[in-house]
């Protein structure tokens, strides 16, 4: 039997998709629309995203979807 892996339900804050983080990682990317993000862990299960991985990317698409 496999051990079990703890994960995290994690919403973009791009475009809301929810999806599950696995514990621990510190960047992960959205299966949705393919924004990467930087992680911050409290305890197991528990995390939350902190930024962007690449804010200009970010920032340009922001403005695109505000047009």
């Amino acid at each position: 039997m496999a051990a079990d892996v703890k994960t995290a339900a994690i919403r973009c804050k791009s475009c809301n998709c929810r999806f599950d983080v696995p514990d621990g990682q510190k960047e992960v990317v959205c299966p949705e629309c393919g924004q990467g993000w930087k992680m911050r862990w409290f305890r197991p299960g528990v995390g939350m995203i902190i930024a962007p991985l690449n804010w200009t990317q970010f920032q340009k698409e922001a403005r695109r979807v505000q047009e």
